[in-house]
């Protein structure tokens, strides 16, 4: 498999004269599967979709070529071993501890998978997650894993990228899937929010250190102890409920209580989600787990939770095609949106 994608790649790709790390788009359809890629010559990181072929809706293909095909709105981001190294036999063939340096901003990609038949790792995103558009502005960035830290480049990605989407949102509405996110920098990042939701938030009041305070008193008492270990994107900070007043959620993937159990709350692919809203406080935060958590921008100018599941509600039919849920207010209450 890691030769016929290698081949597929190279036969569609104009490559770039040798020592040029430029992002290139290329575009594949045989009749039997169409392959959409942007990707840079040594192919150490590459973004792709794929299905079957409007020329042939009834293809179901070989089983070995499945690690081609995305979920409609979603693209496959892969990885060189090059980058992320080879699978640790003590790990198994996941990995839930890489991230994204772009522009003084720390991304942490859901589990990524490593994928025999490619001989890469690799992990389904949603097209319309703000960290595209964040890799794109940045003057190039970092992946970071227990290799290290590895520097990519940038240069061509805006233009790959917009050629991808295009062929990719292209081809999935001739099979009749349609694409469902809206383009990089257009409204919309996250799903419209039901009816009942309030269009607009009142003005933000000052900060309400109050719950952050009781947030923070709340990972003492979990973790036993005082200080612990506190990373990026601990303390997600909104407007989620729309009384202006900050919302606070912990998201414990970046919190290190130390000796004897550094993580209590997390397990092999995802950690504790913990939600304090002012509006809906009653003593006790409500509690879920995920792979990964976000505060974004909802189109009602509410802010959301983003998270993505484990694999096991990712594969369950009520899951959204690329595992990305939306928590928030609507109804008066605090719930899953999508």
């Amino acid at each position: 498999m890691a030769r016929l994608i290698a081949a597929l790649l190279i036969a569609l790709l104009p490559l770039p004269a040798a020592g040029q790390q430029v992002w290139t788009p290329g575009s594949y359809d045989n009749g039997d599967f169409f392959f959409g890629t942007a990707t840079l010559p040594d192919f150490s990181v590459a973004l792709s979709c794929g299905e079957r072929s409007p020329m042939r809706p009834d293809w179901q293909g070989p089983q070995d070529m499945h690690a081609t095909v995305t979920a409609p709105g979603a693209l496959q981001m892969r990885f060189s071993k090059q980058v992320l190294g080879p699978p640790r036999d003590e790990l198994g063939n996941e990995t839930r501890d890489v991230k994204i340096i772009a522009g003084g901003t720390t991304f942490q990609l859901p589990p990524v998978s490593f994928d025999y038949f490619d001989d890469a790792w690799t992990v389904a995103l949603s097209a319309s997650d703000p960290f595209f558009p964040a890799l794109m502005q940045a003057n190039g960035f970092q992946v970071e894993s227990f290799l290290g830290r590895v520097n990519i480049p940038t240069t061509g990605l805006q233009s790959a990228w917009l050629q991808l989407i295009d062929f990719c949102a292209g081809k999935f509405r001739d099979i009749g899937l349609g694409w469902a996110p809206s383009p990089p920098g257009a409204a919309g990042l996250a799903p419209q929010p039901p009816a009942g939701s309030p269009a607009q938030p009142p003005a933000p009041t000052p900060a309400n250190d109050a719950m952050v305070d009781v947030a923070y008193t709340h990972v003492t008492r979990v973790c036993g102890r005082q200080p612990v270990t506190r990373g990026p994107g601990h303390l997600l900070i909104g407007n989620i409920d729309g009384d202006g007043r900050n919302d606070v959620v912990i998201w414990w993937d970046a919190i290190d209580c130390g000796p004897p159990l550094a993580r209590p709350v997390c397990g092999a692919a995802q950690c504790l989600v913990e939600t304090f809203l002012t509006a809906a406080w009653t003593g006790t935060p409500e509690q879920f787990y995920a792979a990964s958590a976000s505060v974004v921008r909802g189109s009602n100018g509410l802010d959301l939770l983003q998270t993505t599941g484990r694999l096991a509600v990712c594969n369950d039919p009520a899951a959204p095609p690329d595992c990305i849920f939306y928590h928030g207010w609507s109804g008066g209450r605090f719930q899953r949106l999508n």
